[in-house]
Order: C-alpha cells, then sequence, then structure tokens
C-alpha cells in the first residue's frame, strides 16, 4: 500500500496574511487620525491666535485712540458788524440803514403809573422824541387815541424785562412808515426807544408773482419783523 504524499495547507497563511492586513490597516488610521488631529490642533491654535492678536488691537486701540468728542459749532454772532447804541442807560445794536429815521430813547417820570400791570401814558415821551405837541386826552392818564394805533400799549417781555409797545402809523409817498415805542420802567422813570421804520407800498412793483411784488412784501412781512426780533434781543438796560 502506497503512502499518500499530504497537500500542503494554506489556511495559516490565509490568518498570517489576514493578521497582517488589519495590523497595517489599523496602523494606517492611527496615522491618518494622528495626522488628523494635529492638523485640528493647528487650526484651534491658529484661530485662538488671531483671537488674541484682535483683543490686543482693541485695548491698544482703547489706549492709543481715545474717542474724541466733537465740538459743537461756535455760533455766528450775526449782529457783529450792526451799529452800537447807547443812551440814557438804554444799549442795543441795530443794522446801518434799517430805520429811516435814527432811533431815539427818552425818559419821562413814572409817577403815578401802575406799571407793568397797566402800560402807561407816553404822550409826554413823544413830544421829547418828535419834537411836537400831542393834543392831550380828556381822560386824565390815558392815551390820545386818534394819535396811536394801539392807544392802550401791548405788553411784551424783552431780555426778561417788562415792556410796553406803541405804534404811530402813517402813510406817504407810497409807503407806510410806523414809529415803535418801547416802554419800560428803570430806577423811577419810563425808558421809551423810539424805532421808525419804513415798509414800502407794494402794490408799486406789481401784482402777486412778479419778482419785484414778491420781494417787497418778504421784506416786509418776513425779513424786517424778525430783523425788529433781533434788535430787541441785544437789549440792555444800566
Amino acid at each position: 500500500m502506497e503512502k499518500q504524499t499530504p497537500k500542503p495547507s494554506f489556511g495559516g497563511f490565509a490568518v498570517a496574511a489576514a493578521l497582517i492586513s488589519t495590523i497595517f490597516l489599523v496602523c494606517l488610521f492611527l496615522y491618518w487620525q494622528n495626522n488628523k488631529l494635529a492638523e485640528l490642533k493647528n487650526e484651534v491654535t491658529a484661530s485662538q491666535k488671531q483671537i488674541e492678536d484682535k483683543l490686543a488691537n482693541i485695548n491698544a486701540g482703547d489706549k492709543e485712540a481715545p474717542a474724541t468728542v466733537e465740538k459743537a459749532p461756535e455760533a455766528v454772532d450775526l449782529t457783529a458788524d450792526w451799529t452800537a447804541f447807547d443812551d440814557n442807560g438804554v444799549e442795543f445794536k441795530y443794522p446801518d440803514e434799517f430805520f429811516y429815521q435814527d432811533p431815539k430813547v427818552v425818559s419821562i417820570a413814572a409817577k403815578d403809573q401802575d406799571f407793568p400791570n397797566k402800560c402807561p401814558n407816553i404822550d409826554q415821551a413823544v413830544e421829547k422824541a418828535t419834537g411836537y405837541a400831542i393834543e392831550k386826552s380828556m381822560a386824565p392818564g390815558v392815551p390820545t387815541s386818534y394819535y396811536w394805533d394801539n392807544a392802550l400799549g401791548e405788553k411784551i417781555t424783552i431780555a426778561k424785562k417788562p415792556f410796553c409797545v406803541y405804534r404811530h402809523i402813517e402813510g406817504a409817498a407810497g409807503s407806510t412808515y410806523v414809529d415803535y415805542y418801547y416802554a419800560t420802567e428803570n430806577v423811577g422813570q419810563f425808558l421809551i426807544a423810539n424805532f421808525s421804520v419804513k415798509y414800502p407800498n407794494c402794490g408799486v412793483y406789481g401784482t402777486e408773482g412778479d419778482k419785484d411784488y414778491d420781494a417787497c412784501v418778504y421784506e416786509n412781512e418776513t425779513d424786517k419783523p424778525e430783523t425788529l426780533k433781533e434788535i430787541l434781543a441785544t437789549f440792555k438796560i444800566s
């Protein structure tokens, strides 16, 4: 009986090959994982460095460049080139050629007057300012109504001080002339400032829509009243 030659077995070789492959794959995975972790660590470190740099720049900016406070624009004195008036303890400023007559300040005694509850009779002051006599009213202490546009005066406040204002109006040569009288009490007397303002008759320039007419209306109704307010705002009484 012949002996049979045993066939070679490949089972052990296959197992060894599988084991080696597994070890290789595990090593490859671990290598990849370590590289990935290193990359992530580098990214985190770089991001942290960027954040630290930004914080450092912000802190440096706060120290080196403090916030600046913008200064309010300086107020422009629109009356800087106006004419200064000072007489009888009354000071104010006005633009040249605004009044058709030079302004005046006159004074009268303040006896027997209930100012500021009631505006005083200033007929005597008008006579001193204009140089001509006014017919006296029949009622004592009452202004002559025919002369005044507002005979009893109107109470106003100028520079925190009570005043009464009166108007005398005349028309001539195509214009209206208004005399304003501003009266206030000071140390036992009334001080009365007289302003004379000319208002042209805009009808001589045409009708509404005409350039010269509209300019005249603006001057009479807006420009001159606003300028009067600005003049009164400069009032000072010593």
